[in-house]
C-alpha cells in the first residue's frame, strides 16, 4: 500500500519522517523546549474545545451550523486576542462583569442610606446604578445571542491543515501563508502577572524566522495542557495516524481516507460520542484528565524513552485512551502489516 493517500498532498506532514535538528540559533522567543515526538499517551479528551455537547444529540440547527463552520475551516482551528469572535467573548464577560458590580454598587447604597437614615439622598445613584445594570445586561445579552447564533463573522485564525502538512498564518489583508508543520519548534512559554501567578501555554515557534504562533486556549491550564496539546496537535496532523478521538473531530474521521479505514479496523462505531449520555462524558473526561496529569512527563522531557517512564512510574491510560481504536495509536503498538504507518 502506498504511504500517500489519494487525498493527501505530497507535503503532508509524517511523524516517522525525519526534522531538522534543534540548533540553539534556531529559537526566536525565550521558552521551555516540547522535545516530545509523536504519540505517547493518547490522553486527548482533556484538551477538547466542545466538551459535552447535548445538540449533537438532537441533530439540532446549532449542530449543523457548528458542522458548517468546521467544513469552512477545513482544519484545526486556532483563535488570538486578535479575532473577532475571541475579541467579542471578552466583551461579553466584561459587560456581565461591570454588569454584577453596578448591582452591588446599588446594594451597597442602598444598605449604607438604609443604616444611615439618609436613604432619600441616595435615591438617585441608585437609580444611576440600576440603570446602568440594565443597559449592561441588554449589552451582555446582545452579544451572548450573536455569539451563539454566529452572527460575528470567524475574523483570523492559524488553521492546521491536515492533508497538506501546513499551518496556515494569516498575514495583513486576506493573505495567508502556508508554513510546514516540522518549520515550527514546539515550546511552553511562560507568563507571570500579579494576582494570577505562573502559566504556562504552548507556542509554536518558526525555526528561522521571527514568527511566533501561540494557543490561548492552553494559557491558565496545569503544566502538563501544552504537552498534551502539542502531542494532540502532532497526531491530527500526522497522515499515518488517525485523527484524534475528541467530540469535535468526530464528523472528520469518516471523511479523512487514513481514519476511516483504522476506525474500520479497530472497530470504532461511526458515532461514539453521538448518543453519549453526559455522565459517561464526564466520568471519561475526570478519568482522562487525572491519567494525563499522572504520566510520567518530566522524565520524558529529561530524555528517558516513553515506554522507560512508563514502566518505572507504573502509569496506566484511562478508560477513554484504553480504547482499543485509541489505544493502538500510541507509539509502540502494533500498526498491522499492511498499514501505511509501517512503510516507507
Amino acid at each position: 500500500m502506498s504511504m500517500v493517500q489519494p487525498d493527501y498532498l505530497p507535503s503532508a506532514h509524517r511523524g516517522c519522517q525525519p526534522v531538522p535538528e534543534r540548533r540553539e540559533e534556531d529559537r526566536t522567543i525565550r521558552a521551555v523546549d516540547i522535545p516530545l515526538r509523536g504519540t505517547i499517551s493518547t490522553e486527548h479528551l482533556p484538551v477538547s474545545g466542545l466538551g459535552f455537547f447535548k445538540e449533537a444529540n438532537e441533530d439540532s440547527e446549532r449542530y449543523e451550523r457548528l458542522k458548517e463552520k468546521v467544513r469552512r475551516w477545513g482544519g484545526l482551528p486556532w483563535a488570538g486576542i486578535e479575532n473577532t469572535q475571541i475579541m467579542a467573548s471578552f466583551v461579553r464577560f466584561g459587560t456581565g462583569f461591570f454588569c454584577v458590580g453596578a448591582v452591588i454598587c446599588a446594594l451597597m447604597l442602598f444598605f449604607a442610606g438604609l443604616f444611615q437614615g439618609q436613604l432619600s439622598y441616595v435615591w438617585n445613584d441608585i437609580g444611576m446604578a440600576l440603570l446602568a445594570a440594565l443597559l449592561l445586561y441588554g449589552l451582555y445579552r446582545l452579544i451572548d445571542w450573536l455569539i451563539r447564533t454566529d452572527r460575528i463573522p470567524d475574523g483570523k485564525m492559524v488553521i492546521f491543515h491536515r492533508p497538506s502538512g501546513m499551518v496556515r498564518v494569516p498575514g495583513k489583508g486576506k493573505h495567508i501563508e502556508e508554513i510546514p508543520l516540522h518549520d515550527f519548534l514546539p515550546m511552553m512559554s511562560r507568563h507571570f502577572s500579579l494576582g494570577v501567578g505562573g502559566t504556562t501555554q504552548l507556542a509554536l515557534s518558526h525555526r528561522s524566522r521571527e514568527l511566533v504562533i501561540s494557543y490561548h486556549g492552553t494559557a491558565g491550564q496545569e503544566a502538563w495542557y501544552p504537552i498534551i496539546y502539542w502531542e494532540f496537535l502532532q497526531q491530527y496532523m500526522d497522515v499515518t495516524k488517525p485523527i484524534p478521538d475528541v467530540p469535535e473531530l468526530e464528523n472528520d474521521r469518516w471523511d479523512d481516507p487514513f481514519t476511516r479505514d483504522w476506525d474500520q479496523r479497530h472497530g470504532r462505531p461511526r458515532y461514539w460520542w453521538r448518543g453519549m449520555s453526559k455522565e459517561t462524558f464526564d466520568r471519561l473526561l475526570q478519568d482522562s484528565r487525572e491519567a494525563a496529569r499522572r504520566f510520567p512527563w518530566q522524565q520524558v522531557l529529561d530524555g528517558v524513552p516513553a515506554e522507560t517512564a512508563i514502566r518505572k512510574s507504573g502509569w496506566t491510560p484511562s478508560e477513554y485512551a484504553q480504547q482499543p481504536w485509541i489505544a493502538a495509536a500510541r507509539i509502540g503498538d502494533d500498526y498491522g502489516e499492511d498499514s501505511p504507518a509501517r512503510e516507507s
